[in-house]
């Protein structure tokens, strides 16, 4: 699989975070920012925003990193983030969990704390 991103998005970081936490190894691509390339033809195909992350997973191409997790996780079944189930309370899935804390993480990703 490969995934079209540069490692400084935060968005291509969730990814690869969570593509490592379930055993996966993608061939990330550097594109966007100072890299460029999110304005050709050719991504803009990929995805017509021109943002990254995008995810080619043979024929099936899709983008938006919340996306991308929803979709290897049922692929894997999630490795170390399957969502355990618990003796109380709903079951909540890693994407939706990992969403719930993206306000909290993003200074962090940042490097600033406000």
């Amino acid at each position: 699989m490969i995934l079209h991103g540069r490692a400084s998005s935060s968005n291509v970081q969730a990814v690869m975070w969570g593509a490592a936490e379930m055993g996966l190894t993608l061939d990330r691509r550097d594109v966007g920012g100072r890299f460029g390339g999110t304005d050709t033809p050719k991504f803009l195909a990929m995805n017509p925003m021109g943002k990254v992350p995008v995810l080619e997973d043979g024929n099936l191409i899709m983008f938006e990193s919340a996306a991308i997790l929803r979709h290897l996780l049922a692929k894997t079944g999630g490795g170390a983030l399957a969502a355990a189930p618990h003796a109380s309370g709903p079951r909540v899935s890693p994407s939706e969990s990992a969403a719930s804390c993206r306000p909290l993480l993003r200074p962090l990703f940042e490097g600033t704390l406000s």
